[in-house]
């Protein structure tokens, strides 16, 4: 009896000992399995992306304004008070035509006192000439002499005087008005009628539309390289209060309507302005013939607008470049904190276009499909920078006694293109693999995360 009741208290024992056992290994468990979920609570959270093979088009909208090669400013020659302003702001002037006169007459009064001192001149010539024949007559070889003498002095101070009287007339001729030295159009009009010197400034501001006009792109490198000087561009330009017209290669503009308005008062003034010689007859000559040119450009304004929309055609002039991170670097934007190497890079685009007069607002459109075929596709966002260069983080699975563990793993790319948020790169990227777009908080190489 006592060995049978010996045997069932170690059994009972030994049951105790292995459910203990068990409880404990179970509570070891459900400890370790807790503390792996707190864990993984307090590692960042990912969100993850596959990767897929693709190519980005590249496009680039921009706009810009259009602005005169060359601008030439316009003094008053002499100082003069104005007399008359013949040209205002936006008239479309030719090389010749008479902007503003100024009042001579204190320059015509100079004249009219040398020409009266070259009468008086004039008239001692009749009496030294019969000197001279007088005192040849009487042989007396000094007074002979004397008479020539007086009389070919008189002859010169005549000469000199009429040389005086033609270069204050030729000066006169010259600063009694402004004229306009090259074909254009009038940008700023300073000069006032009945005054001198209002401003320090010039008297008129002319855009030499013969040098044409230009603009300025500041597109993205990837565009910017594949373009060359002589190259032409299509852009929509917008006058003030226009509408749109379809441009080829550079700006101008469908601001004809309020551009030919200007010229059909222009240009009667300016048609005035090429016949204005004197008072009277000048005015009289250039109202006949601004009515005649106001009618012309009233016509052609009225067959341009009947018509299909205007198209001019502009090339590449010029492919500046920035250095990175600059100012002036159209590309200079800065990824996690750090400049971007890219250069930026300044399109400078030539019109020439009768239409234009400067201050048209040019839109353009440029695009490019990314040559490189190898490439992965992957959002812009993704994409970090630092001093090694462009880099991915992707998804790095590790087996463990728990479970599997996710690891951030650096890949090193370089970005081909760019476009709406989606970046085209090649390198150390494969398609499949697990790219992690989003992140909690700042991650590093190596760093274990959550999904």
């Amino acid at each position: 009896m006592d060995t049978e009741a010996t045997g069932a208290g170690q059994k009972l024992r030994q049951r105790r000992i292995r459910v203990a056992a068990s409880l404990f290994a179970g509570l070891l468990v459900a400890l370790t399995l807790l503390g792996n979920t707190l864990l993984a609570l307090t590692l960042p959270k990912v969100a993850v992306q596959p990767v897929q093979s693709g190519r980005v088009k590249a496009q680039y909208d921009g706009t810009a304004v259009v602005q005169p090669v060359e601008t030439l400013s316009l003094p008053n020659p002499a100082g003069w008070k104005v007399k008359q302003v013949l040209a205002k702001e936006g008239d479309r002037v030719h090389q010749g035509q008479t902007l503003v006169t100024y009042d001579d007459r204190d320059a015509r009064q100079q004249i009219e006192a040398q020409q009266a001192s070259l009468q008086k001149l004039q008239l001692q010539i009749p009496l030294l000439q019969q000197q001279y024949i007088q005192a040849a007559k009487d042989g007396d070889a000094a007074d002979v002499a004397g008479a020539k003498s007086a009389l070919e002095s008189a002859q010169i101070d005549i000469a000199a005087q009429r040389q005086l009287i033609a270069g204050l007339q030729a000066d006169m001729a010259e600063k009694g008005k402004l004229v306009a030295p090259v074909d254009g159009i009038v940008k700023e009009v300073h000069a006032l009628a009945g005054t001198a010197g209002v401003s320090a400034g010039p008297d008129v501001l002319l855009v030499s539309s013969g040098r044409g006009y230009r603009f300025e792109l500041r597109p993205p490198a990837s565009l910017a390289e594949t373009l060359a000087v002589g190259d032409k561009l299509e852009a929509q330009v917008q006058a003030q209060g226009e509408g749109q017209d379809e441009v080829q290669g550079e700006v101008q503009g469908d601001a004809e309507g309020q551009q030919d308005e200007g010229q059909d008062e222009m240009q009667g003034d300016g048609e005035r302005q090429d016949e204005v010689k004197g008072k009277a007859q000048g005015e009289e000559q250039g109202e006949e013939q601004g009515q005649e040119q106001g009618q012309e450009q009233g016509q052609m304004k009225g067959d341009m607008q009947d018509g299909d929309p205007h198209t001019i055609h502009g090339v590449v002039t010029e492919i500046l470049q920035d250095l990175p991170g600059s100012d002036e670097s159209g590309t200079g934007e800065e990824e996690d904190g750090v400049a971007s190497s890219v250069p930026g890079y300044r399109i400078v685009v030539k019109l020439t276009d009768d239409s234009l007069r400067g201050g048209e607002t040019v839109k353009v459109h440029l695009e490019k499909e990314a040559s490189d075929t190898d490439t992965m596709l992957v959002p812009s966002a993704a994409v970090h920078r630092d001093g090694d260069g462009a880099y991915v983080l992707v998804i790095e699975e590790r087996q463990g006694p728990l479970g599997n563990a996710y690891y951030a793993s650096r890949r090193s790319v370089s970005v081909k293109e760019t476009d709406a948020g989606m970046s085209a790169v090649a390198g150390s990227l494969f398609e499949g693999d697990r790219m992690i777009v989003e992140s909690e908080e700042p991650l590093s190489e190596g760093e274990r995360v959550r999904i």
